[in-house]
């Protein structure tokens, strides 16, 4: 990448900057300035809105959820009815109604739908002096991460409310004084106890079972309640003191006694949080619920786990032999109030690299053909996805050159940009507004109800990744704008629970594994949207240095991605059945599965919805290239099958091509270049699509087979030729290891400099360094190779070493003559050998053509003086060998060093001396004194004239370092001292020095 990038000294300062910004001021009752962008806090007129009635009681203070399974609770006067899994549940006025979901089957007319719908088996209302309670509405009385609090109220005194949520076989109540629990049933039931208390008079017990619909619960109450047993209803009085009720969900009346051993561990809390690990590139969730022990000895619950995440536990769990199937597949139950998953993470690059076997020519002229591209719609939907399609051509042009182009793109997507991201008073489109009722930033003009928060991961994702696209460029933007970003994020994504603005997680369920696109959870139809968001908050994350969101980022993208895997694609084949004809769903409900989208049933559609846009972010699509190529196929069969034309699947070609390109990138590119020149550029374009098919054709498929401790990564492998790929967004260059992810094992490494991106097939050599041991580590260069011998202790920890060869500055020393021998060691930890290592060079005739073999030196280069420092070196010629040694990691050389034949271009640095300092004033080796004449000595006086250090006769090198000590080794102090050079000829050089402590 070219330098266009505008630099900071310290990416830190962007994190304080952003955070400053966070704290916005006022500029007036209808602007809000964060930096230099701003947005309104004022609705404005004739714009729609969420819904301003909110039904909730005084606990909720929050920020308000918009997009769970829940949420219509918030919204309507009783509710939705919820899918929670594996019980559904609907609110009404009298109270809750209770259910598991009948078996799926086909559903609709043209059989695209697999529906297991809601069913009442049971009801739980309240009496009030003899007379069941209505309530004018429900309202949320509280909430976790995957649970809900409904509350039922005769608007005076008396209450009920009932806590209920994902994967759990409780619902728990709890009834205020008056009010005592009845249990409905729609038909007929059968009770039964342990008691043999089965009879319609008073029985005094604290559980019993119930079966309903052919379904089996088990009903708890406190110790001496009093259960009245009817052929329609079951009356239960609660003791004085003991207000609680739970309801479980058993699969046989053999399930009563474990059930009761666990009733009464109420659930009060449930919360989710994750660790990304990017040294080992792997994600760990763990999910912990807080019970409230209702009777002694109980705190454990009863919880199920669905597929994606009993499949990819952390650690064992014994399950029990107890099952529910549902819509989302067989969900196993245990007893436990944690349990942790764990995904691996195959990395996200920002854009393709430089692979590509294309034409640059013709691949310049289709960039240009878009640079001034206008981009359709007033709307966040259509703009956001035209700027992010937009911003993938900036990387491109850089690529090949096309400096022009780049520079009028990133200008334009600047403009732009900065439009969408101010508020000016009076403008009717393109701003944002803060709606703090429900805590969310709103685009103007809003598309597809996006003004009550639907798909707003799928409209802001855009705009993240156009924005981290230009932030690669234009580090200012960061500063000047980057605030408004970060609360775009927020707004649907936010990660803090604290946070005052916004809700947790608004559009993700963290327990069931995906997001929900529309406003109250009902569903989500483009799974591939909501993972270029994920993949936009990391790459927004990684290039602010903010790794809170760049963790987000990694987290929600594996989590999201094995939902979709098991939801949206079954892969495992083991949740639809045969009634379903469908390798895939492309809109998923709580209750339902559908092969549709919102707007058309063509397959062109529905596939497509899956796999859009296809940012070089979403690599994920390629993870499984089996299963994308029958997906494909898939499509194509029900194509020919109802007689689809080109015309009816023209329009999504470019999103086919670069997903046909994962599996078989071949074949693609002779498609796209007979159809190139009529493709319809109105979803992507020509230029990024051959771009595309071109990298994929030079690198191979996605090899997760390889991991890296840089999250900015991407390996892929062409039969058996592996192409590994690194981003490094930070302002140093950086060092990235790799590894096979089967058994950990350290294939190499990568040297990436300062933000840019590079590819390669072959890795550096890199070793583990066992510290207990000596240890010896090889690198083969081609004509040369070098070989590290490390004695046992010379490092404090175990640590990991890297050898490569690389271009190295230049030495403006005319004494100098370098070799193309040029290596660079480091290591993965921040530590400096404690012992020195001794380094061979073994090398060709034609690496040292024209030099002096025996005046043949090792160097290492300093970074404080830009110049090479010889090392002790002795050398073989007749062997074609060099043995030197070496104290800390740097670049190093092989090169020529004439001998000196006076002291007139003596150097001495760092002067003053400022040991400890950390800045350019300080070296842990000391003062260096450079050009000295071989067989000189150097004399140190204090300013009094008292000799302070002799250095003795010093060698060929022409360079010695003095550690700032007298000739007993002790430090000196601060203060002046004088040097005095003397060399075998009778020269002298003389000159002064300072050191500061």
């Amino acid at each position: 990448m070219n330098s266009f990038f505008i630099k900071l000294n310290n990416k830190k300062i962007i994190g304080i900057i952003t955070a400053v910004f966070l704290i916005s001021t006022l500029v007036s009752a209808a602007t809000i300035q964060v930096g230099k962008a701003s947005y309104t806090n004022v609705l404005q007129p004739d714009e729609a809105g969420p819904p301003i009635t909110i039904y909730k009681t005084s606990n909720l203070k929050r920020p308000i959820p918009s997009n769970e399974w829940w949420t219509s609770l918030l919204s309507e006067t009783f509710s939705a009815t919820q899918f929670p899994h594996p019980l559904s549940f609907l609110c009404h006025e009298t109270g809750l109604s209770i259910g598991l979901p009948a078996a799926p089957t086909i559903f609709g007319d043209d059989n695209k739908a697999l529906l297991s719908d809601y069913v009442e088996d049971l009801t739980v209302e309240a009496l009030v002096a003899g007379s069941t309670m209505k309530s004018t509405l429900t309202r949320a009385d509280g909430y976790s991460d995957w649970t809900v609090t409904a509350y039922w109220s005769n608007d005076g005194s008396e209450y009920f409310k009932a806590t209920y949520g994902h994967g759990l076989l409780f619902v728990y109540f709890e009834f205020s004084n008056n009010a005592q629990p009845v249990i409905t049933f729609p038909g007929t039931h059968e009770v039964f106890d342990e008691y043999g208390g089965t009879g319609s008079g008073p029985v005094k017990t604290d559980h019993f079972g119930v079966k309903t619909n052919g379904k089996y619960y088990g009903i708890f109450a406190p110790a001496n309640s009093t259960f009245t047993l009817t052929g329609s209803d079951i009356k239960i009085e609660l003791p004085a003191n003991e207000r609680y009720l739970s309801i479980g969900i058993m699969t046989a009346q053999s399930d009563l006694a474990a059930w009761y051993q666990h009733a009464y561990a109420f659930v009060t809390d449930t919360k989710v949080s994750w660790d990304v690990d990017t040294e080992k590139s792997k994600v760990t969730t763990t999910f912990e619920v807080t019970t409230q022990t209702k009777r002694k000895n109980q705190a454990t619950t009863l919880i199920s786990l669905y597929p994606h995440q009993w499949k990819n536990l952390k650690n064992s769990i014994s399950f029990m032999n107890q099952t529910f199937s549902t819509i989302r597949g067989t969900m196993k139950v245990a007893s436990l109030n944690s349990f942790q998953v764990e995904h691996n993470f195959h990395g996200i690059i920002p854009f393709l690299p430089d692979r590509g076997s294309y034409r640059k020519s013709y691949l310049k002229s289709l960039v240009r053909l878009k640079r001034y591209s206008e981009i359709d719609g007033e709307d966040t939907y259509w703009q956001g996805k035209g700027w992010g399609k937009f911003a993938m051509l900036i990387p491109i042009a850089d690529e090949i050159e096309d400096i022009e182009s780049r520079d009028i793109m990133i200008s334009r997507l600047r403009t732009q940009l900065i439009r969408w991201y101010t508020f000016t008073p009076g403008e009717t489109s393109r701003y944002f507004c803060y709606n703090s009722q429900w805590g969310g930033l709103i685009g103007y003009n809003p598309i597809y109800t996006s003004e009550n928060f639907t798909d707003q991961h799928f409209h802001y994702g855009y705009f993240i990744y156009a924005s981290a696209i230009l932030a690669l460029y234009d580090q200012e933007f960061i500063t000047d704008y980057g605030g408004i970003i970060d609360l775009m994020i927020r707004s649907f994504a936010s990660p803090y629970r604290d946070d005052t603005m916004f809700p947790f997680l608004r559009t993700f369920d963290p327990y069931e594994g995906h997001s929900w696109a529309s406003w109250e959870g009902k569903d989500q139809e483009s799974s591939s949207e909501a993972m270029n968001a994920w993949a936009a908050i990391y790459l927004w994350g990684l290039i602010t240095d903010n790794d809170t969101f760049r963790d987000l980022g990694i987290w929600g993208y594996v989590t999201e991605y094995t939902a979709i895997r098991e939801y949206y694609y079954d892969i495992d084949d083991d949740k639809y059945g045969t009634e379903y004809p469908f390798n895939m769903a492309s809109i998923i409900r709580g209750e339902k599965v559908s092969y549709a989208t919102h707007y058309s049933t063509a397959a062109r559609d529905v596939h497509a919805i899956q796999m859009l846009p296809l940012m070089p972010t979403m690599l994920y699509l390629g993870y499984d290239t089996e299963y994308a190529r029958a997906n494909y196929e898939a499509k194509v069969a029900f194509e020919t099958q109802t007689g689809a034309s080109y015309d009816d699947v023209k329009g999504s070609e470019h999103t086919f091509f670069k997903f046909r390109a994962l599996y078989e990138p071949e074949a693609v590119l002779s498609a796209y270049l007979s159809h190139a020149g009529s493709l319809d550029d109105s979803m992507n374009t020509r230029a990024f699509t051959y771009h595309w098919i071109c990298n994929f054709v030079n690198m191979g498929k996605v090899d997760t087979t390889v991991y890296a401790n840089n999250p900015s990564f991407n390996v892929f492998d062409k039969d058996g030729t592996k192409t590994y790929v690194s981003y490094n967004s930070s302002n140093t260059k950086s060092t990235v290891w790799f590894y096979r992810r089967e058994d950990d094992k350290l294939l190499g490494s990568l040297t990436v400099g300062p933000h840019s991106m590079r590819a390669t097939n072959i890795l550096d050599p890199a070793l583990v360094i066992d510290s207990s041991v000596s240890n010896t580590f090889a690198g083969d260069f081609g004509t040369w190779d070098a070989s590290l011998s490390i004695p046992s202790g010379t490092f404090s920890e175990n640590v990991t070493v890297a050898m490569s060869s690389v271009t190295v500055t230049s030495s403006e020393d005319s004494t100098i003559k370098k070799t193309e021998i040029n290596l660079e060691i480091a290591i993965n930890k921040a530590l400096q050998p404690a012992k020195e290592m001794v380094i061979t060079i073994n090398y060709s005739d034609a690496d040292v053509s024209g030099l002096d073999e025996s005046m043949l030196v090792f160097g290492r280069y300093d970074e404080a003086s830009s110049s090479w420092i010889p090392l002790e070196t002795n050398v073989y010629p007749e062997q074609n060998c060099l043995v030197s040694k070496i104290n800390h990691f740097s670049k190093f050389a092989v090169f020529q060093k004439d001998s000196l034949s006076n002291l007139n271009s003596v150097i001495v640095y760092p002067n003053p001396y400022r040991p400890g300092s950390g800045g350019a004033f300080d070296r842990t080796g000391g003062i260096v004194f450079k050009n000295i004449t071989q067989g000189a000595e150097i004399k140190i006086f204090n300013i009094a004239g008292e000799k302070v250090f002799s250095s003795g006769s010093i060698g060929s090198n022409n360079l010695y370092e003095w550690k700032a000590v007298n000739d007993s080794g002790s430090k000196v102090a601060s203060g002046v001292y004088i040097y005095v050079i003397t060399d075998p000829q009778g020269q002298i050089q003389k000159g002064k020095l300072a050191i500061i402590r």
